[in-house]
């Protein structure tokens, strides 16, 4: 009985000091720290597994959210533009220039509508 008890007793700080790893690793991408130089967890291996996949989902969202900023950022820039031209006295909106905006803004609504949790 006494064994029993110690082995759950020493599995148990291992999930503990494993799960107090990740959960400081993810404290410090909180804070700005770069997934990739977290440092491993110790064993259990599942919470490196863990650990793994958190990482891979914070790149990719900081992936897809600095394409949302650049795809803002053009259209903030196309706007601008146009609307330098119109001050100077421009003829107004060309049809080309209206396509260009509008594509940037449907490019930047589909960017948002896309950003979202995958599913497992």
């Amino acid at each position: 009985m006494a064994l029993a008890i110690l082995a759950v007793f020493l599995i148990s700080w291992a999930v503990a000091r494993a799960s107090r790893a990740v959960r400081a690793n993810v404290r410090s991408a909180l804070s700005g720290q770069d997934p990739s130089a977290w440092p491993r967890p110790p064993r259990p291996h599942e919470f490196g597994t863990l650990q793994d996949k958190l990482a891979d989902g914070l790149a990719g969202h900081q992936e897809r959210v600095d394409e949302l900023r650049r795809g803002i950022l053009t259209l903030r820039e196309r706007i601008r533009e146009t609307r330098e031209e119109l001050e100077r006295g421009g003829g107004g909106v060309t049809a080309a220039r209206n396509r260009e905006l509008h594509a940037g803004f449907g490019n930047v609504k589909s960017l948002y509508k896309g950003f979202k949790v995958d599913e497992p």
